[in-house]
């Protein structure tokens, strides 16, 4: 194989464009609460947002599984217009504003009609389901490995990112890179970036986990990220739980053990950590949404001296 190699200068811009770039300035990274609210649910391991005060939460039984999917709209006060008893891993919303769930145990997708009722969208059977996400143009992305334990990960085993199109037709899988070498352990959840690269939580044991970025195209590993040394350590590895990207690109990571938000840049690069707890008095985050207007959701566990009463908090963001 040939390599061809074109004339020109090597600039900091493009410098810049492949890898990322550092800055001496410190960012100005700002969050600020606007709203707190108590639930009925002990975890919310996932949040989508529907309109600006209208959300779908699914509810933490176990670390793997719920069974309960519910709907609030914010008022004067919180009102519940829908619920499902599910066992769920994940869910979102299409562009259209359709429901897609992650069926755990079933090993499909079901899309909710407006009758209220679940139909198959696509069958993975008899994987199982972790993570799902719908791009703006239509694709759902689905995290999927094989039945039975987690770990330890064999040559037998399948841990894969499927990609389906909107006529329920896979159009892609993927599990490894050129070289044989796995691209993901446990991919729990999943989001896209400006670039259109597949951003994913993946948990690598049952106490840590990493962000990767994957193109799609060339099915290899852009960057990884691996927590910070002014949070994480030996003693608290990352284990990252929810993921959201920023209209700018830019991505947002929480972690519940620690209650912080990791903010990177599109390449990867740390920008920001914050601590949650000391700066807004939330604790134990473990999942995000960005609704319509640019503004963060955070759904939480709960205590375990309240057990049903996980809260959800709206926060404001700048320099992100």
């Amino acid at each position: 194989m040939m390599i061809d190699y074109k004339e020109g200068n090597i600039t900091t811009q493009s410098i810049n464009n492949l890898v990322g770039f550092t800055s001496s300035k410190k960012p100005d990274v700002r969050f600020s609460l606007l709203q707190s609210h108590p639930t009925d649910l002990s975890s919310i391991i996932t949040i989508v947002t529907v309109t600006p005060n209208i959300a779908w939460f699914v509810h933490n039984i176990s670390n793997t599984q719920s069974k309960k999917l519910q709907k609030i709209e914010i008022g004067q006060d919180i009102t519940k217009i829908d619920e499902h008893d599910v066992i769920l891993s994940d869910v979102d919303v299409s562009p259209s504003g359709e429901l897609f769930a992650a069926f755990t145990m079933e090993g499909c997708i079901k899309r909710l009609t407006s009758s209220g009722n679940f139909e198959i969208f696509y069958s993975c059977s008899p994987l199982i389901l972790r993570g799902l996400h719908i791009t703006k143009s239509g694709y759902v992305l689905i995290g999927v490995r094989e039945s039975g334990t987690a770990f330890p990960i064999t040559d037998h085993s399948s841990r894969q990112v499927l990609i389906v199109n909107n006529e329920k037709k896979l159009t892609k899988t993927l599990e490894f890179d050129p070289f044989g070498n796995r691209l993901f352990s446990v991919p729990l959840q999943i989001t896209t970036n400006n670039n259109g690269d597949i951003c994913v939580v993946d948990s690598v044991s049952m106490t840590e986990g990493r962000v990767v970025a994957v193109r799609e195209l060339a099915e290899t590993i852009k960057w990884e990220y691996l927590g910070h040394r002014s949070v994480n350590s030996r003693k608290f590895p990352f284990n990252p739980d929810g993921i959201v990207c920023t209209r700018t690109g830019n991505i947002i990571v929480c972690e519940k053990k620690t209650n912080t938000l990791h903010i990177l840049s599109e390449f990867g690069a740390f920008i920001h950590c914050q601590n949650l707890e000391t700066s807004l008095g939330i604790r134990w985050p473990c999942s995000l949404t960005i609704d319509s207007t640019e503004q963060l959701w955070i759904g939480c566990s709960a205590a375990a001296t309240e057990p049903r009463y996980a809260k959800f908090h709206i926060l404001k963001f700048r320099g992100i």
